[in-house]
């Protein structure tokens, strides 16, 4: 099976998907773990926000 531009986008795609999904999930584990000494909120556009300010 020939490797084609189409292939390699998908499987780019499909690891930087789960790249993000790890990424959340080690964000939220850590904000549980550490909300007590930083106030994070998560911005809607997946910008992790400090006391409040992005």
């Amino acid at each position: 099976m020939a490797w084609t531009d189409d292939h390699k986008v998908k499987i780019i795609v499909g690891v930087l998907g789960a790249l993000a999904v790890i990424a959340a999930a080690v964000i939220t584990g850590l904000m549980k773990s550490d909300s007590t000494t930083v106030d994070q909120k998560t911005g809607g556009d997946g910008t992790v926000c400090v006391q409040a300010s992005c």
